[in-house]
């Protein structure tokens, strides 16, 4: 993570862009502060995430929401009535993993495949095995380099 003032934010020409974010996440970032009415300079601070795919040829990426509450303790009593039954319709309550969205890579279609999150919220507790299955096999093999290795990443987190 690197930190950055409002004025930064707003204005990223003031640091090389291209090591923190690709065209296409600048594009958002400046809907976002459109989107909040953000006026320049405040005492604000904010991080901002790297673009780990950056340098990817093929990246593939899944979204996932772990935990079967998905409302904030700000959150109005509305919200937290239509967060908490949205986790009861999927996989969030009785697994406490919901795939959001992901994107992955057939290397012999030689093409991107996406699964958007309406498609996501679809995905049962029977079927969530066959669609991780489809996010490490890229149609030519299953990527077990790739989920030993998350598999290591992830024991390392306390």
């Amino acid at each position: 993570c690197v930190e950055f003032t409002t004025a930064e934010i707003c204005d990223f020409t003031k640091v090389k862009k291209e090591d923190y974010m690709t065209a296409w996440a600048e594009k958002i970032h400046q809907g976002h502060l459109q989107r909040i009415n953000i006026k320049p300079p405040t005492n604000h601070r904010y991080l901002v995430l790297n673009d780990l795919t950056y340098n990817l040829k093929w990246p593939c990426v899944m979204d996932l929401k772990m935990g079967q509450r998905a409302y904030g303790d700000d959150a109005t009593p509305k919200k937290v009535q239509s967060q908490t039954l949205k986790s009861k319709q999927t996989t969030s309550f009785s697994t406490g993993l919901r795939i959001c969205g992901c994107q992955g890579f057939s290397v012999v279609l030689d093409q991107f495949w996406q699964l958007h999150k309406y498609e996501g919220r679809k995905i049962t507790k029977d079927t969530m095995p066959l669609a991780f299955r489809k996010f490490f096999h890229n149609d030519e093999e299953l990527r077990t380099d790739v989920i030993q290795q998350i598999l290591e990443e992830a024991v390392k987190i306390h």
